[in-house]
């Protein structure tokens, strides 16, 4: 009885501190690149990104704070926006597949996605 406490205690703190590892997902209209401490998002015609790594519960699934950046064709132009608004990416990883929703402060859900590990993203840029 004395060695399970410690053995139970010890599995709690590994499923707590799991992260995203860094690698890269794609899919059609979005990319996700995640590193070691941070974690940018291409979208078709906006970008993302995550500061900090990307915990995951024992189910494989996140909830983090970010940013959002829409973008439009053309010149970056003078008084552009480019620390974007605040969002929450959810997600869920099953295998080699990431469910992705960005939602805004509002709670609307801006975009949803399936990603796949190492694969190419399908994107649409706006030009």
């Amino acid at each position: 009885m004395r060695l399970i406490a410690p053995l139970l205690a010890l599995s709690v703190m590994v499923a707590q501190s799991r992260t995203m590892k860094p690698g890269e997902w794609g899919g059609p209209h979005a990319r996700m690149t995640v590193r070691a401490n941070d974690a940018s998002i291409e979208f078709d015609c906006a970008r993302g990104v995550v500061a900090g790594k990307i915990p995951l519960n024992a189910k494989g699934q996140f909830e983090v704070r970010g940013r959002y950046m829409a973008e439009r064709g053309g010149p970056v132009r003078k008084g552009d926006d480019r620390t974007g608004v605040p969002v929450t990416y959810r997600g869920n990883i099953r295998d080699a597949t990431l469910a992705l929703e960005t939602i805004a402060e509002d709670g609307t859900i801006i975009g949803m996605f399936t990603l796949s590990r190492n694969a190419q993203p399908r994107l649409i840029k706006c030009r």
